[in-house]
């Protein structure tokens, strides 16, 4: 029943298509709730809505606005990152947004909030243009919109490519804003990803001196990172020393850390350390998954084991086309 929409109504209408990634519908949805009834959008005509338009009582508001720009920023769409862009810059800044008129009155524009702000400083990002980004962060702080922990985050792919770490969590600080475990593996994480682990190992020491101590996250992105950058032995050697402290080895008990593990060993071809990590697994009560079972496929293959592969292979009940690949490849060097 259109007589019933409202605002509430339309935002959550919005939250449902970005939810499914249709950005088509996100655009067709807003222009209606705009009033552009008759407009092709994708495609496909917009709707006629009642009491919409400039004359109606039902506009859209910041979060719809909002809604509309995350959805283009995470769509895949060739112009989503322009179409957030363009909404964010309809949106009025903070400062302007409380000015009054010549009546005195108090201007009813929309205006940019914490999300819009964090949302293009996330799209930026992402998109690799950092410098956009820090740019837009300064914006926000003049226009006396505080930032906060989503910001940071959000900034931190941006931040690195300055080397500013220290700047950035005193930055944190100053804004209000305490760094948590979210926080620093981010950093972890992105340091990793440009193959600067010393870094990302100064960056735990941070981490523990701020009193947050590191979970199966941040050891998970340290030894991935090892493993990527040809150091699988130190990879497995963190892990081994977290298992054997009282105060990590809760953290490391879960699948995806010994998987990581077994994938170090089978990067050294040493599936007898791969099998010995699985049979730990299991004594720990800790199932092993399908990425657990496809690589320890491999470390018998890397370690010339074809046969002991397929049997390993045999025991995947449901396997995806990369194990299929291996078990396929196991069959093929195993003897006759």
């Amino acid at each position: 029943n259109l007589d019933a929409l409202d605002v509430y109504t339309v935002s959550a209408l919005l939250k449902a298509h970005a939810m499914r990634g249709d950005l088509s519908s996100v655009k067709r949805v807003l222009a209606a709730l705009e009033g552009r009834s008759g407009s092709v959008v994708d495609g496909a005509e917009v709707a006629s809505w009642p009491g919409t338009g400039s004359e109606g009582v039902l506009h859209p508001n910041n979060r719809c606005y909002n809604i509309v720009m995350s959805a283009a920023a995470d769509s895949k769409a060739e112009d989503g990152l322009e179409l957030a862009l363009q909404i964010f810059n309809t949106l009025s800044d903070p400062i302007k947004a409380k000015i009054k008129d010549g009546a005195g009155q108090a201007t009813n524009m929309l205006e940019k909030d914490a999300v819009s702000y964090n949302t293009i400083i996330k799209a930026l990002t992402n998109n690799g243009r950092f410098d956009e980004a820090i740019e837009v962060f300064y914006q926000m702080k003049k226009a006396g919109v505080r930032p906060d922990k989503y910001t940071y985050t959000s900034l931190v792919k941006a931040i690195l490519t300055h080397d500013d770490i220290e700047e950035f969590l005193y930055d944190m600080r100053d804004q209000g804003v305490t760094p948590d475990a979210m926080t620093f593996n981010t950093i972890i994480r992105c340091l990793c990803e440009q193959k600067k682990l010393f870094a990302a190992r100064k960056v735990v020491n941070m981490m523990e001196e701020a009193g947050v101590s590191p979970d199966s996250w941040t050891y998970g992105y340290l030894m991935k990172g090892l493993i990527e950058n040809g150091n699988p032995s130190a990879a497995l050697t963190l892990f081994e020393t977290a298992c054997s402290d009282r105060r990590t080895v809760g953290v490391t008990e879960n699948v995806h850390l010994y998987t990581t593990a077994m994938a170090a060993a089978a990067t050294i071809g040493d599936h007898h350390r791969a099998l010995e990590l699985l049979s730990r697994m299991k004594s720990l009560g800790i199932k092993p998954n399908l990425k657990t079972m496809t690589t320890l496929v491999g470390a018998c293959l890397s370690a010339g084991e074809p046969d002991l592969a397929v049997d390993v292979y045999r025991r995947i009940p449901n396997p995806d086309s990369y194990a299929v690949t291996q078990g396929l490849l196991a069959m093929s060097q195993a003897r006759k």
